[in-house]
């Protein structure tokens, strides 16, 4: 398998390119072995996680009714009003069981998308984020 690498800002980008996109109508994120996340840190979870809350509330437009339209330019007929219908996300694991990342950035991740799918033998652990201060 290869290995994809995206910096976080092009990620971002192309995450609010497909917001802004009538024609794409959804958003999947595959997450667990084998397709490890790896990020520099909660920053960066957070600017992706915003990128698809924007994506979540973006709509796409279609006909009220189905069919093909007239040919206009937002392929609706005459008199017929085009509705707006909301974009969803899906994100799917086959686990949550990470041993390298002991603050569940990718549960944390996954849990910004519409909807979160694991297969049903998945683990998932979750720990809690806390930080402490020597003194």
């Amino acid at each position: 398998e290869r290995v994809v690498e995206v910096e976080i800002r092009d990620l971002v980008d192309m995450i609010h390119a497909a917001a802004s996109d009538p024609d794409i109508v959804a958003l999947y994120g595959t997450f667990g072995q084998g397709h490890q996340f790896q990020c520099g840190g909660y920053a960066h979870v957070e600017e992706i996680r915003n990128a698809i809350r924007v994506f979540n509330e973006s709509h796409r437009r279609h006909d009220k009714k189905s069919g093909d339209g007239d040919g206009s330019k937002d392929g609706s007929r005459d008199g017929e009003e085009v509705l707006p219908t909301q974009k969803f996300s899906y994100a799917y694991a086959d686990t949550f069981d990470n041993p390298t990342d002991p603050g569940n950035k990718e549960y944390f991740l996954a849990s910004a998308f519409s909807q979160v799918h694991m297969q049903p033998r998945g683990n998932m652990n979750l720990f809690g984020v806390s930080m402490s201060n020597f003194f």
